[in-house]
């Protein structure tokens, strides 16, 4: 209107200015209000993840601690009958269950302080640990890092079951597949960020076969808001795939 009538008269100077600021400060308090409600359900999230991982740690915690002790009782029983070499046997089916114990409490414990760390953390170095891990208890299994693509744009629930699905995949690879090698790599593919564990063990039919933690993966991701898809036939290697959507 005022490119054809000039000047423009003053009330509708003023008036235009008014209308513009009180515009201006409604967009600011909506704004400000998404923000709060963002947060808000942020830290509702992560304080439903935390009660379901502390649930997770302490029910897993018993029933693997009740099955150390009956393997220990076990093998008191065999010493007793001077069983020598069925202690032996026995005591390496105590450490097998010692070291699943000692990765199904770890892993829940990683992720609650997943949840709780500060910005600015580097969370590739978050995934050390994994490796760390499985390079100790299985020194066969040759992990490559391709994690080319950075991570920090993942939220604390998302890189929790990244952790999760990651750890979860190389144990299975060297436990059931018997991997030699296993390569964990992240990358983006338009409005995907992927995360791929893949190994050259013996594979398996994902659709007939729905143990050695499939499960857990897959509730761990649909957690998260990802989804998880697992490749494999045998005698050609598995491919562990978590997909989260940016």
């Amino acid at each position: 209107w005022s490119a054809f009538n000039r000047p423009i008269p003053d009330y509708i100077l003023f008036g235009g200015i008014a209308v513009m600021l009180l515009i201006a400060v409604r967009m600011a308090f909506v704004a400000r209000l998404n923000r709060r409600l963002g947060l808000e359900n942020e830290e509702l999230a992560r304080e439903r993840e935390r009660r379901l991982l502390s649930e997770e740690l302490h029910d897993g915690l018993k029933q693997r601690l009740h099955g150390i002790l009956l393997v220990i009782q076990a093998i008191n029983q065999h010493l007793e009958k001077e069983d020598f070499a069925s202690a032996r046997r026995t005591s390496r089916d105590a450490l097998e269950l010692a070291r699943d114990a000692h990765r199904r409490v770890s892993h829940p414990i990683a992720e609650l302080g997943i949840l709780s760390r500060t910005e600015g953390e580097d969370p590739i170095g978050l995934l050390d640990s994994v490796f760390e891990d499985t390079r100790r208890y299985f020194h066969k299994l040759e992990i490559r890092d391709g994690l080319r693509t950075a991570l920090e744009e993942l939220s604390p629930e998302e890189l929790g079951a990244a952790y999760r699905v990651i750890g979860e995949a190389l144990w299975n690879a060297v436990k059931h597949s018997g991997a030699k090698a296993a390569r964990v790599e992240a990358h983006r593919v338009g409005c995907l960020l992927l995360v791929n564990v893949r190994d050259d063990g013996r594979g398996f039919s994902p659709e007939r076969q729905a143990g050695m933690g499939v499960g857990l993966m897959r509730e761990r991701a649909r957690r998260a808001g990802a989804k998880l898809e697992i490749y494999s036939c045998p005698d050609r290697g598995t491919t562990v795939q978590i997909r989260f959507e940016r």
